[in-house]
């Protein structure tokens, strides 16, 4: 990057590359065990209607987690696309200011 030494951009583009594309695996990890804790919980207190039969299980069981690690993966790229954005702003100031 112009203006620049090179240890200064090398590190700044560590920084950006490693928020620029990112997979959101980690917060739908977190997601998964949160929602885990949550529906075991509702169960435990409410005794929510569960299916009867083993497949209504499976479908209920793998819907409902399959939606909260989509939740979460989506919350993790919002996030981090954020953080890349606060990256790019802090960037362009520091540029600026040389």
């Amino acid at each position: 990057m112009a203006g620049m030494n090179q240890a200064d951009a090398e590190s700044w583009g560590r920084r950006l590359n490693a928020t620029i594309n990112p997979c959101g695996c980690k917060e739908g990890a977190i997601a998964l065990v949160i929602g885990l804790a949550i529906c075991t919980a509702l169960y435990m207190i409410h005794s929510l209607p569960v299916p009867r039969s083993m497949p209504g299980k499976l479908v209920g069981v793998t819907l409902t987690f399959a939606a909260i690690v989509g939740l979460g993966k989506a919350i993790g790229k919002r996030l981090a696309r954020k953080k890349f954005e606060r990256l790019v702003a802090g960037l362009l100031r520091e540029l600026e200011d040389r």
